[in-house]
């Protein structure tokens, strides 16, 4: 189990080009799934919402619209 959370610590940080705690990666993943709580029957919604919180904390802004799109792609 810890070697797999090893792998996601390192390929997010590698994927986003900065380094992240899995405390950090757990809040980001918490959160987003608050937000999509919030917009369950309005995919766009949820995706604008998601562009707009991953932008707040500091992602890049071309990973955020695919990651947006990924996380609503069931709504």
């Amino acid at each position: 189990m810890l070697e797999a959370w090893a792998e996601v610590i390192e390929e997010t940080s590698e994927q986003l080009e900065k380094n992240l705690s899995l405390l950090r990666i757990d809040s980001i993943i918490f959160q987003a799934g608050q937000v999509l709580s919030q917009h369950q029957t309005d995919r766009k919604a949820a995706q604008e919402a998601l562009v707009e919180y991953f932008e707040s904390v500091v992602l890049e802004t071309g990973n955020v619209d695919q990651l947006a799109s990924e996380l609503t792609v069931s709504m």
